[in-house]
């Protein structure tokens, strides 16, 4: 009976899986998400793009074409050049704001609220979608929120609000992920293998080597990823005119004083996180040395409450220490929004978060990496730590000894760095056009513009 009752249930959805091929608008991805359970990746792949092909079709045969970018913390934002592009084409084209569900209420808050901010700042047509108090969607706004392209930078769908989880999407919107930043993390299942990651339409990598880890983790494979560079990278590709003096306190009265922007990471538990170890010197070392150094904090945002959540610091203990940057003449707090001009002005960065490793490098400018023994790393990380400064984060006489290295311009990773930037990083040479360019050449192929 039980068998029966199975082969009733795939019948089902191989008769579904074809009504969607016909009007994809009749089911979600989460619908068609069954059908990779019961026939197998390979058939599911076949059987989505026809399903996408429908949709790109009846996408294409609109008068008017909307997308959506979907934006949950402005440090992650990476399509300026892509909206700017599709609003000059006259589309129909708005960042919606969304909630994400990781941290506490207040952090939640204040990450929405930084998000606005940072829209009107940059002056993007932008959807307050929700209500800060229940996170309730505002009335009127559902049939606002949808884009015929949806573009998300987050794949972890746990922390979206319903009406935004790719899963509960028509299929007859197309679906984009570009990743927030570079995966380098020891967590392939995480990277290239979220149910997310089996569902979006398109997605466009960072890197041929995260091209090549779809293909090796993902249940689907790679067929459905391009490599395109990350676009949050061309900035550092194009000239920039960069006044250092409103970055950085003390440039004024010292051009050469010596820039260096400290990052430390927030995963205590995971082990990359060094702050503990070094964290209090580093701001003491600021403190001494006024004339010669100036300095940017850039703590990743969840550090505050990894810190008070485990013990580690009270809020007192942690706000006590924020006051001590912020008192400092040569010393600046930068907790969100875009870091471009920041890194470029930069002389170097002691760092133990996990994307910077890779992101630094399109400065050209040098990195110490703090560690710890235990931070692990997925196969292009640990090619990329070949290539930067490191030091055991407890070793404090050897932060000093990379300072002073620097203050003399020495960079002793640099003819080794570049050559890896152009093997490995240098999107721009190898498919002769900047990322943003490249997603927006495939876009526009989407809705035939």
């Amino acid at each position: 009976m039980k068998n029966i009752l199975y082969q009733l249930y795939q019948i089902k959805i191989w008769f579904l899986s074809i009504y969607y091929s016909l009007f994809p608008s009749a089911g979600t991805y989460k619908d068609l998400y069954c059908y990779k359970n019961v026939f197998g990746s390979l058939k599911y792949v076949k059987i989505r793009k026809r399903i996408s092909d429908k949709a790109e079709s009846n996408i294409q045969g609109k008068k008017n074409t909307t997308i959506r970018i979907i934006m949950v913390d402005c440090c992650e934002w990476c399509a300026t050049n892509i909206y700017n592009h599709f609003r000059d084409q006259n589309i129909d084209i708005a960042i919606v704001v969304s909630p994400f569900f990781h941290g506490t209420d207040d952090s939640i808050k204040v990450a929405y609220e930084l998000c606005l901010e940072f829209c009107k700042s940059k002056g993007f047509r932008y959807i307050d979608a929700y209500n800060s108090n229940g996170w309730q969607l505002k009335t009127g706004n559902s049939s606002n929120l949808y884009g015929d392209i949806m573009i998300y930078t987050n794949p972890w769908m746990g922390s979206y609000p319903k009406e935004l989880k790719v899963a509960n999407l028509p299929l007859s919107l197309i679906t984009c992920y570009i990743p927030y930043g570079f995966m380098l993390m020891k967590a392939e299942q995480h990277q290239f293998n979220q149910t997310s990651h089996n569902m979006f339409t398109h997605i466009y990598c960072e890197s041929e080597s995260h091209y090549k880890m779809f293909q090796d983790y993902c249940d689907i494979g790679n067929a459905h990823v391009e490599f395109s560079g990350h676009p949050k990278m061309d900035y550092y590709m194009c000239p920039q005119n960069i006044v250092d003096q409103t970055i950085w306190k003390g440039a004024v009265q010292n051009p050469d004083i010596t820039k260096i922007i400290y990052s430390p990471h927030w995963n205590l538990a995971g082990g990359y996180a060094t702050f503990m170890n070094n964290g209090i010197q580093i701001l003491e070392y600021a403190e001494k040395h006024p004339d010669t150094t100036s300095w940017i904090y850039k703590p990743h945002p969840l550090l505050e409450k990894e810190l008070i959540t485990r013990g580690a610091m009270t809020p007192i203990q942690y706000q006590e220490y924020l006051d001590r940057w912020e008192r400092l003449p040569n010393a600046r707090i930068y907790l969100s929004g875009d870091y471009g001009d920041l890194f470029l002005s930069s002389d170097c960065m002691i760092n133990d978060s996990i994307s910077f490793i890779a992101e630094y490098m399109y400065t050209h400018k040098p990195m110490l990496l703090l560690t710890n023994g235990t931070a692990r790393f997925n196969s292009f990380g640990e090619e990329c730590i070949k290539h930067v400064c490191t030091c055991n984060a407890k070793e404090f006489d050897l932060i000093v000894q990379f300072i002073e290295n620097i203050k003399k311009g020495i960079d002793i990773k640099k003819e080794d760095r570049e050559q890896f930037f152009n093997d490995h990083l240098n999107y721009h040479h190898k498919n002769g056009t900047l990322a943003s360019d490249y997603i927006i050449s495939r876009i526009s192929h989407m809705i035939k513009v």
